[in-house]
Order: structure tokens, then sequence, then C-alpha cells
């Protein structure tokens, strides 16, 4: 038996703990090296941890939404071991009728606590694009920008670097922005409801990458908008 520990990363300085999101893998299934076991969040970012070696998942030691340390062991892997079967359980019964099981997305936690204080149920939300919310917010208004007669521009980034989970630090828009995606088929909408902002922006080349700062004070929105023409 070669028992491999499964450990939390290590976080930078400025983060004391972060959350185990969802396993990826139950006790007893097969692992492949490289392989994503679970998404662990910070409160910038969210971060995937592989598999570093193949084999079984043979322990489980922290679950989902749990608090966890830099270098916390949190999963058992035996190189040697092999793997359970797990039954597909397929549709429930309920009530004498088989009703299939109700796919419910992954959420942050801090996302889960803002559905359950909204009344918002989880399995109603859609969205399963990439980007973060100073991309989101960049998004957003670039939906309305066309609406000021007077050229306009603005910037939304996180002064760490690091918007969601992604490489870019946010995005800029200006009064073009819709023009020109539509000029190149894409639909601002389509994306705003997705929550693809990072991939629009990217087919734009308005993605604003600064690489990590280092520096933590928030986020940052700017917005140029050109004087009313003179008389």
């Amino acid at each position: 038996m070669s028992i491999i520990e499964v450990k939390v990363p290590q976080l930078s300085e400025s983060v004391s703990e972060a959350t185990l999101l969802t396993w990826h893998k139950q006790a007893g299934a097969t692992v492949a090296e490289g392989e994503n076991l679970i998404d662990i969040e910070t409160d910038k970012v969210v971060l995937e941890l592989p598999a570093s070696k193949s084999g079984v998942l043979t322990r489980i030691i922290k679950g989902d939404g749990e608090k966890v340390t830099s270098n916390e062991l949190i999963a058992q892997i035996d190189t040697d071991a092999k793997a359970v079967a797990v039954p597909d359980v397929g549709a429930l019964s309920v009530g004498g009728e088989l009703v299939e099981p109700r796919a419910v997305p992954v959420l942050p936690p801090s996302v889960r606590k803002l559905a359950r204080e909204n009344e918002i149920d989880a399995a109603n939300l859609h969205g399963s694009g990439r980007g973060g919310r100073n991309q989101e917010f960049a998004l957003a208004a670039a939906t309305r920008l066309p609406r000021i007669d007077r050229v306009s521009v603005l910037a939304s980034v996180g002064s760490d670097g690091v918007d969601g989970p992604t490489d870019a630090a946010g995005a800029f828009a200006d009064s073009t922005t819709v023009v020109r995606a539509r000029q190149r088929g894409l639909d601002p909408m389509q994306y705003l409801d997705d929550n693809d902002s990072w991939t629009f922006f990217e087919s734009l080349g308005d993605l604003v990458r600064t690489g990590v700062t280092g520096t933590n004070v928030g986020d940052l929105q700017v917005a140029l908008i050109a004087p009313p023409a003179g008389p």
C-alpha cells in the first residue's frame, strides 16, 4: 500500500483560510494524475486541486463547505488500491413516479448564502460561463454606454490583478463595444445571461491583464465621459 496525502496548497500571505467547494470524486473512486479533485475557494479566487498521482481516493477527511488552511490534510490516495464500483441510482421513485435527479450548479459559499437570503432556487441559475465581478460589471455597463450621446469609456479592475477564476484583472468597455461585438457575431446580452464575460472580452481584446500585483485594496471602477460639444 502506498498512501499519498492530499493537502491544501500554500495560500497567499493575505489569505488565512479557504473553503472546500465540491469534491469531484467520491471515496473509493479511481483518480488519474493531474485530474481535478476539488475546487477550493478563497476570498478572491477559486483554485483547482489536481491529483499528484493516479490511484484510488480511499479517504475524504474534509467535506464540502468546510474551512481549511494552508497544507491541511483533506484526503488520501492509495496508488496500489482498486476502485470500488459505485451504483448509478438513476431516477428516484417519489410517490410511485420516477423523478430524474435535478442538477444543481456548484456555487461558492458566498453565493449560496445570498441565494438562501433571497429565497432563490440554485437549480434555476443557468449561467455557466467564465469571468469575475469586474468583467461582469464592465459587460453590463457596455450594454448601456451606447445610450450616452458622447464618447465614453469605463474600466473595472481588481487592484490585486485577480478577477474571479480567470487570468485577467478586469476589463474595459466603451461606447463602441456593442457595435464591435455584433460585427463579430457576438450577442452581449447572451454572454451576460451566461455569466461569460471573460470569453466576451477576450474575443474583443478588451481584457485587462496586469498579473498578480500583491496589493489588495479593492475593486476600481473608472469612467471617462467626453464633455458636451461646444455651442
